[in-house]
């Protein structure tokens, strides 16, 4: 019973979902609306704004705490490997500077409520430790680690030993490092199941990196 009442509504909503999914033409709608042929007329439609509107929806959906993976997959399909990379990159890396300054914005009493709390409070400890020799190098190895990207920018503004700079070029190299793999990925969608190999290769490469991370970082403790 007290999983029922503490789930209970996620079960209502999808059993609401489902209904409207296989009794209506909703779902049908849908996937019309997510066809990559109508998602890319849709943007083609504003014409040379259609990038800019791309990276304004990727910077709110990644504010929003929303997984950014759908939408950077998206961003190859839509402009290509070469093109998409950038406007991902681009997008991506201003929302994580604007998430920094708005931490370091946050009154003293704030960043200590936030230390107090699991989640982001373990994030900003862990900045802490890392931030005090090399604040690039830190944030590279926090990002290859697959934090949660944006929490992880609100925490990096709090610490006051980060620089702004150090953080805004540990983030953007790891975004030109890993962004291309998912892009690609968008791109080769439309190309049939042979041209997935070498994306999928390179994205199966990128989600290897935080074991190897961690390896070397037990490796240092243990010397």
């Amino acid at each position: 019973m007290k999983w029922l009442k503490k789930y209970g509504w996620l079960l209502l909503i999808i059993a609401i979902g489902v209904l409207l999914w296989t009794q209506t033409d909703i779902g049908t709608q849908i996937q019309n609306y997510l066809n990559p042929d109508n998602l890319k007329a849709q943007i083609e439609a504003f014409g040379i704004f259609g990038p800019l509107v791309f990276m304004v929806i990727y910077f709110v959906v990644v504010m929003a705490f929303v997984s950014s993976t759908v939408f950077t997959i998206l961003g190859g399909l839509l402009f290509g490997k070469l093109w998409g990379s950038i406007y991902v990159i681009f997008a991506a890396t201003v929302a994580a500077q604007v998430a920094f300054i708005v931490g370091r914005k946050l009154s003293g009493d704030r960043i200590e409520t936030l230390k107090n709390k699991k989640g982001i409070g373990k994030l900003i400890k862990t900045i802490e430790e890392k931030s005090d020799k090399n604040g690039v190098l830190s944030i590279i190895v926090l990002r290859a680690l697959f934090l949660p990207y944006i929490a992880l920018s609100y925490a990096a503004g709090t610490i006051p030993t980060l620089r702004g700079r150090d953080f805004f070029l540990g983030t953007l190299l790891t975004n030109i490092v890993f962004v291309p793999a998912f892009v690609y990925l968008g791109e080769s969608l439309l190309q049939g199941p042979k041209a997935l190999i070498i994306p999928a290769i390179m994205i199966g490469l990128v989600l290897c990196v935080p074991r190897i991370v961690k390896h070397f970082q037990s490796s240092k403790l243990a010397n």
